[in-house]
């Protein structure tokens, strides 16, 4: 991981992998999942960060003033998690207690983002759900978008 990466990314949170608070901007909902999924797969991680910002920009602000961060901000979407790797790589994580196809758009529109932003490579994009919709499983499948039940 860069050490550039987390200024980057703005105000961001990065932890390592066996820390007590809930992730910021997480839903209440999934939480019980999050929680479930990282006892089983924070080892594989070096760091995580949360709710991460992800644009692209169109238009530049005036300045650099709080309303125009705010701005910016406003714009952007945000990944769940992004899990970081000794070996530089990092996974893209989706949680949603109970996906719907939406859940694939946001997978795909967050790696499309990422690769525009950071030179960090994605390893995996990780959907980290309770239970999944069987006519979603084909279109993760298509994508190599990995399942993870927890």
């Amino acid at each position: 991981m860069s050490p550039e990466l987390p200024r980057a990314m703005g105000a961001l949170i990065l932890r390592q992998p066996f820390w007590t608070r809930d992730p910021d901007g997480l839903l209440a909902e999934d939480l019980g999942v999050w929680r479930r999924w990282q006892a089983a797969h924070a080892p594989l991680y070096i760091a995580f960060a949360f709710n991460v910002r992800l644009l692209t920009v169109t238009r530049q602000p005036p300045d650099d003033s709080p309303t125009a961060r705010a701005w910016l901000d406003s714009l952007a979407k945000r990944a769940d998690a992004i899990g970081f790797k000794n070996d530089g790589t990092a996974d893209l994580i989706e949680i949603n207690r109970d996906p719907g196809p939406t859940a694939l758009g946001q997978l795909l529109t967050y790696q499309a983002l990422w690769r525009r932003q950071y030179a960090e490579p994605l390893t995996a994009l990780i959907l980290v759900a309770e239970t999944i919709d069987p006519d979603l499983g084909p279109a993760l499948a298509d994508h190599s978008i990995l399942v993870h039940l927890a």
